[in-house]
């Protein structure tokens, strides 16, 4: 875990950050806007003057998944990055078509979802963890594991914890013989007799067990469980659900 760096003032307008590359896109003739995820303040963009010129020296240092230690000069606008240096690259992480998608579907949400300069250290950390498990994670159920502790921790950090308790008529506990239902709506998990939504899914009981675990365990600890290709396509289709109700 990277050491936390309070923000400094180098010179007028001059920022040193902490920084998950979460995006880019191109601008002008030779320029790219980059996104960061940082430890300081949150979501911050930059532009990065000259960046797709073959002379450029900061090209390799912020591809998208990198950890970085960035400086931006700030006067009006964006800012423009200054330096850039590679703390974590990720290397491996980066020759797997699926492990780049699932994360730049995480990335994207970030950037659309969250106002630059809110500092979130939870978040931040939560990002680096992903990137940790994600780089060692050789199996395709624990990648989607680990990407779906992350959403369900994302959403909780954003307001939208589920309710994952037995409900009043199940007298306390969760028992194997019944069937139960995540109710999008509210939120929470439901029995067959309180399931009357439309919006209620069935969950199995080891579903159940997994949906406590992201919120009890680290993404560390999700991934190494072991899951069904039943279990792992249910709780994707609950996750992206739910997603869609509340954001």
């Amino acid at each position: 875990m990277l050491a936390q760096i309070e923000l400094r003032t180098y010179n007028e307008g001059m920022n040193k950050y902490n920084a998950v590359v979460i995006g880019s896109v191109n601008a002008g003739e030779a320029d790219r806007l980059y996104y960061f995820f940082t430890e300081e303040s949150g979501l911050v963009a930059a532009f990065a003057k000259g960046i797709r010129k073959p002379s450029s020296k900061l090209a390799g240092h912020l591809d998208t998944g990198n950890i970085c230690e960035i400086y931006i000069a700030r006067s009006k606008g964006k800012g423009q990055i200054t330096q850039a240096t590679e703390i974590k690259n990720y290397s491996r992480l980066k020759k797997n078509w699926r492990k780049l998608f699932l994360l730049n579907q995480i990335f994207s949400f970030i950037r659309k979802k969250f106002s630059e300069g809110e500092k979130d250290l939870t978040l931040f950390n939560l990002i680096v963890e992903l990137l940790d498990v994600v780089e060692e994670i050789d199996k395709i159920n624990k990648l989607r594991i680990a990407v779906l502790s992350f959403w369900w921790k994302l959403m909780a950090q954003m307001g939208h914890r589920p309710l994952i308790s037995p409900c009043e008529h199940s007298k306390g506990r969760f028992d194997k013989k019944k069937q139960y239902f995540f109710d999008i709506a509210n939120g929470k998990i439901v029995c067959e007799r309180c399931a009357k939504s439309n919006n209620c899914l069935l969950l199995e009981i080891n579903q159940v067990k997994f949906m406590r675990i992201f919120f009890t365990s680290s993404i560390s600890v999700a991934a190494k469980i072991k899951s069904s290709e039943k279990d792992v396509t249910a709780l994707e289709v609950i996750k992206e659900n739910f997603l869609k109700y509340n954001f």
